[in-house]
């Protein structure tokens, strides 16, 4: 969906942890999945409307 690489995902982890205490981060991985999944929800429900709309 957003091209994000194996390199994309070690430097945002890297950066994760610089930024993120170690014992709050399985929380913020979790919070971000979440958003994550939300946002694709969103876009495919958005993608099946464009393509198939509702008269």
């Amino acid at each position: 969906m957003f091209g994000i690489g194996g390199f994309e995902l070690i430097l945002i982890f890297i950066v994760l942890v610089v930024v993120v205490r170690p014992e709050d981060l399985p929380n913020v991985l979790r919070k971000l999945g979440e958003w994550y999944g939300q946002l694709q929800r969103m876009y495919y429900a958005l993608l099946d409307e464009i393509n198939h709309p509702r008269s």
